[in-house]
This record gives structure tokens, sequence and C-alpha cells, in this order.
């Protein structure tokens, strides 16, 4: 039986023990957040998000997450959680246009650190996105679609920036190609098609960090707010016991170094 079916009838056979169900869904290319085959019969998704849920429902026995071992896509989260289809979102950075329909449980979770990618052979050296508009030359910068970054970048001066691909392999292909000169990707850069692409000496890392954000676990705001509270309870115990802290070194966030490219 389900974790959801087995919460549901604690539900109804059990009503002052009563379960907040809270739907969620596992963001696809998040290495470490969720890792796992996307195709149809994939084996279970594993990741640092799931290990967090599992936690915070051992530290509060009333929360239960369900969906974690559903795809969705970045933009589709953001528009389901602000329709009210979904509860939480895990370890998400802030937007504008997510402060709309959501809000983001303290304390943070981890910082993601955003590098450029560019070919092997383009000895462009770039310190911080600015510098970038005062480049000769295409200078577009890929991006992931539908992804807070994306919107962060089509919002500053003087970029070009291309999010129309939503995978990594389809914006590095683009550019090889030459339909971007960079690629703007975070680490944890834990994705397999990065490495296999370093491995053959097609593109390199550009050593500066251009931004960190730290991460939320993003809760809806149609969510009551008690039961918000209680996952930001969960959180700061987490932290505050060293369990957050042992999952984050488990998957290696925070230590991690660019790929050697």
């Amino acid at each position: 039986m389900t974790r959801y079916l087995l919460a549901l009838l604690c539900l109804a056979c059990c009503p002052a023990f009563a379960m907040d169900i809270l739907r969620t869904a596992a963001q696809p290319q998040s290495e470490p957040k969720y890792v796992g085959a996307e195709a149809p019969g994939h084996p279970p998704i594993e990741g640092l998000c799931i290990d967090l849920f599992r936690a915070i429902e051992r530290s509060d026995g009333r929360l239960a997450f369900t969906g974690d071992q559903e795809w969705s896509p970045p933009a589709r989260i953001d528009a389901s959680i602000a329709a009210g289809q979904l509860d939480v979102a895990c370890a998400m950075v802030k937007t504008d246009a997510r402060a709309g329909g959501a809000t983001m449980a303290e304390p943070a979770l981890f910082a993601l650190n955003y590098v450029l990618l560019t070919r092997a052979a383009d000895p462009v050296a770039v310190a911080r996105l600015s510098d970038i508009a005062r480049l000769d030359g295409e200078n577009v910068v890929l991006s992931m679609m539908g992804t807070g970054p994306s919107r962060q970048l089509a919002a500053m001066p003087g970029l070009r920036v291309d999010a129309g691909s939503s995978g990594v392999r389809q914006n590095l292909h683009k550019l090889l190609v030459g339909r971007g000169r960079f690629f703007y990707y975070r680490l944890p850069a834990l994705n397999p098609v990065i490495r296999e692409y370093c491995a053959r000496r097609e593109i390199r890392v550009l050593p500066a960090v251009m931004r960190s954000e730290p991460t939320y676990m993003m809760i809806g705001k149609h969510v009551a707010p008690a039961v918000a509270q209680r996952i930001g309870a969960a959180l700061r115990k987490l932290k505050d016991s060293g369990e957050l802290g042992q999952l984050l070194r488990k998957w290696k966030v925070g230590d991690e170094a660019a790929p050697s490219c």
C-alpha cells in the first residue's frame, strides 16, 4: 500500500491524529536534488530532496509528502503551486514571479552557485555576468527553460538570453554548434551529461561563480499557515540537530568543485 493510501487510512480512522498530505513533484535534471532515470517505469527516484522529505516526516509524524516519484518540469511545478495543485517544491530559489503564489520556508536549505560553461576552444574570460555585455561578437547566454535563473538572466540589462531548451544536452549541443557562447548552469553540477562533455574535452567551466542563490522549501500560499509553520519548524529542528548537514554531505552539497574540464 502506498504512503498516500496509508495516510488517507489514518486520516479516516484516526481523526485525532489527522495527517497533512503535501503534494509535490520531482524536478528533472536537478541532481543532486532528484536523481534517477526519467523514462517510463523508472527505478525509484533518489536524491537530497527525497531524503529531506523523509526526514521531515520523521520529525513531524503528522506531515506526509506524496508525488516525489513523479517528474514534472520546473515551469509546471511553479504553475501547479500557484494554482493550488501542488503544495510544496524542494530547494527552489526566490524570484519575484514565485512570490505571488508561494512563500519560502526558513531556514534556507543550501546555496546554489551558478557558473558559465563555454566551448573548450573559446579563450573567453568572464568574471561577472555584466562583463558579457561588453564583449565583442555574439554572446548569447543559454539557460534552462522555465527556471528561476533563466528569468533572472532575462531581467538583466544587456544580456541576450536563450532559454528555449529544457534539457542540459540540448543546451550543450546548441553551445557547440554556436547558437550560444555560454551556458549558465549551477553547481552542484553532478549532471552526467556535463561530465560526459567534460570527459570529451568539448566544454570548459569558467572558474568564477556568477551568482550564489540560497534555496528554500517553497510552500504554496494556499497551504494552511499552521501547516507551513510546522514545515519550517521541522526544517529548523533538522538544521539544529545536524541532520540537514549530514544529508548535504551525503549528496556532496557545499563541498563540490566545478567539473574538471
